[in-house]
C-alpha cells in the first residue's frame, strides 16, 4: 500500500489533504450539519455550546447549583484527553468567567462568539500530522483493503479497474 501513497497524495486536493491530516477516528460519528466536513470526527463542541445556551437563560440560583457539576464534567473530559493537570485547573477555573461572558452577550453576539467561548474551556485540538505520519494516515484510511470493493462498486459504471 505504501507504494501508492504518493499517487493518492497527487490526486487529493489541498483541502482533502488537510482533512486527512486532521482526521480523528471515532466509533460513533458525530453528524454536525453546521460543519459537515467534520462528520466522523470525535472532536465536537455542540454539547458545550448547548450547555452555554442553557446557562444564558437559567436563573442565577440554578446556575450556582449547576456550576460544580459542569466543572466536574469538564475536568473529567480533560483528564480523559490526557491534558496536563495545570491546564485542567486553569480551564476549570475559567468556566465561571466563560458562563458570565456568555450571559452578558446579546443573542447575536453569542451566536457569533460561542465557538470562541467553548475553546476557552475545551481540550486542545490535536495538531495536524505531516510527513511520514500523514503518509501512514493516508495508507491506513484511504488505501485500506476494506475500501477497495467499495471503490470498485462505485466506479464500475465508469469502466475503470482498480487492480
Amino acid at each position: 500500500m505504501t507504494q501508492y501513497v504518493g499517487d493518492v497524495k497527487n490526486v487529493l486536493n489541498e483541502n482533502q489533504i488537510v482533512l486527512v491530516s486532521q482526521f480523528i477516528p471515532c466509533l460513533v460519528p458525530v453528524r454536525n450539519l453546521t460543519n459537515p466536513e467534520r462528520i466522523g470526527q470525535a472532536q465536537n463542541t455542540e454539547g458545550a455550546e448547548r450547555m452555554l445556551s442553557a446557562a444564558r437563560t437559567m436563573p442565577e440560583a440554578h446556575l450556582e447549583v449547576m456550576m460544580p457539576r459542569a466543572q466536574a464534567r469538564i475536568e473529567a473530559l480533560l483528564r480523559h484527553k490526557h491534558v496536563p493537570s495545570a491546564e485542567i485547573e486553569a480551564k476549570v477555573a475559567e468556566l465561571p468567567q466563560v458562563l458570565r461572558d456568555a450571559r452578558a452577550m446579546t443573542d447575536a453576539e453569542f451566536e457569533l462568539k460561542k465557538t470562541e467561548l467553548v475553546k476557552r474551556v475545551a481540550p486542545p485540538e490535536p495538531a495536524a500530522v505531516q510527513g511520514p505520519a500523514l503518509d501512514r494516515r493516508i495508507a491506513e484510511y484511504l488505501l485500506s483493503a476494506n475500501l477497495v470493493p467499495i471503490f470498485e462498486q462505485r466506479i464500475s459504471g465508469q469502466g475503470v479497474a482498480l487492480r
